[in-house]
């Protein structure tokens, strides 16, 4: 399967894999990357498959004013133990670059097909469910 199709299964079956009150997200799909997000596109759920290194990125993505990127990133790394726990994966609070932050896991692969793209919608959906209150609640007390 190509990386773009990938990307489309997971993305189109990730919505029916979450709970109805992590359904309604706002989708954008270029080539082999995806972004979602529940109203701050800057602060979205991403899936990257990168064929360079032959793996799947699933992370939350902070690319907001750099003050921002940095306290919810501190947020996310004070609360990295939790967020393991709960979603069972093996996920990592990174400062990727000057403007943005992550947290995220990648996914090796040999190739892209049905059983990599059920693990990918599982880890993805795993992560928001997870991960959206805490970030809802950090956006919305500052901290």
């Amino acid at each position: 399967m190509k990386s773009h199709e990938f990307v489309a299964l997971v993305t189109a079956r990730v919505r029916d894999t979450l709970p109805p009150s992590w359904q309604g997200f706002t989708l954008r799909q270029r080539g082999n990357q995806a972004q979602l997000h529940y109203g701050h596109s800057r602060l979205h759920y991403e899936v990257w498959v990168d064929p360079r290194y032959t793996h799947v990125e699933v992370g939350l993505h902070f690319e907001a004013d750099v003050d921002t990127n940095l306290r919810l990133l501190g947020v996310f790394d004070r609360r990295l133990v939790e967020v393991r726990a709960e979603s069972g994966q093996p996920v990592e609070a990174e400062h990727w670059t000057p403007t943005w932050a992550r947290v995220h896991r990648v996914i090796p692969y040999e190739r892209l097909d049905a059983a990599l793209a059920d693990e990918t919608v599982e880890a993805l959906a795993q992560l928001i469910v997870v991960t959206q209150p805490m970030l809802e609640e950090a956006i919305e007390s500052g901290g």
